[in-house]
């Protein structure tokens, strides 16, 4: 057994439980050492942190720039299912659980076969999208190219598009530089949506409300 700190929301505690995971994978001889990886990670945190954080003013702060601009609008972001399924999984959960904001993820290839093509209508409502486009270097050549083709099609529709690379060398960095863009992104969408990005009051009315026995109407 893996003992994470208590406490500490799920989604607060992502650092320990991948670490430890990662390590535990690595002890089993299921994966190779990632040492190295690891330590690039921390320290390239380490790096964004101070640059997305809460004293960088805005114009400095890529973070702030972007929640600024996503404030009030459905947020729709699209990846490669290749890399960065996980970092649109997460930016998805973040917004929605920190900023109390609804958000929405889909992946590429497969979003170009079925979603792009619900880029028509209603418009008005499309034109207050925001859109962020999560993306890695390592994508395939034809992904990088749907990428390019899709974005601008998107861009047609909504007022709003950004686009998001990864940093970093390792495979681990990469996804978690993504990612602590997106958790800062949510932050300040919390504070401009004048919420805590603590409690999460609707999930917890709905575990109360599962936990209560159903009530059975009576019959005559």
């Amino acid at each position: 057994m893996i003992q994470l700190p208590a406490g500490l929301p799920p989604r607060a505690a992502l650092g320990y439980s991948a670490v430890m995971l990662l390590g535990a994978l690595s002890a089993l001889g299921l994966t190779p050492d990632m040492s190295e990886s690891l330590h690039e990670t921390v320290n390239l945190l380490k790096v964004l942190v101070v640059k997305y954080g809460e004293e960088n003013p805005t114009r400095e702060n890529p973070a702030k720039e972007m929640a600024h601009s996503l404030h009030g609008r459905l947020v729709a972001l699209y990846a490669s299912s290749a890399i960065l399924e996980p970092a649109a999984v997460r930016w998805r959960g973040q917004i929605e659980e920190n900023a109390k904001n609804l958000a929405f993820h889909h992946l590429l290839p497969e979003m170009d076969h079925n979603e792009l093509v619900g880029w028509e209508f209603p418009a008005e409502a499309l034109r207050q999208i925001g859109v962020v486009f999560l993306r890695d270097r390592g994508d395939h050549s034809q992904v990088q190219r749907r990428f390019d083709l899709t974005k601008e099609i998107v861009a047609r529709r909504s007022q709003v598009v950004h686009e998001v690379w990864s940093q970093g060398e390792s495979l681990l960095a990469r996804i978690f530089s993504v990612i602590c863009l997106g958790d800062f992104v949510s932050f300040y969408l919390a504070c401009l949506n004048e919420v805590d990005p603590t409690p999460v009051p609707a999930i917890e009315t709905l575990k109360q409300r599962l936990g209560n026995p159903l009530d059975i109407p009576e019959h005559g």
